[in-house]
């Protein structure tokens, strides 16, 4: 099985205290996890299925996130 990992980082005044809205960062992780299931169905259909998964490390006044996504 192979992988891929991509990083979106999220920086920027808004983020100098450490802290995120939950209610900003959790419709673009669940709207980015959709994206990645249908790029994947429209790529292969029915003959193979991805999860996306998050490896995340936290940084005061900014955070990145390692998004891993792999075969099911």
């Amino acid at each position: 099985m192979s992988h891929a990992t991509f990083q979106i980082i999220y920086d920027g005044p808004a983020l100098e205290n450490g802290t995120m809205d939950v209610k900003d960062l959790a419709p673009a992780l669940l709207a980015l996890g959709e994206a990645i299931e249908q790029a994947n169905f429209s790529t292969n259909h029915q003959k193979a299925s991805v999860v996306l998964n998050v490896r995340a490390s936290f940084k005061t006044g900014c955070f990145g996130i390692e998004f891993v996504e792999r075969p099911v």
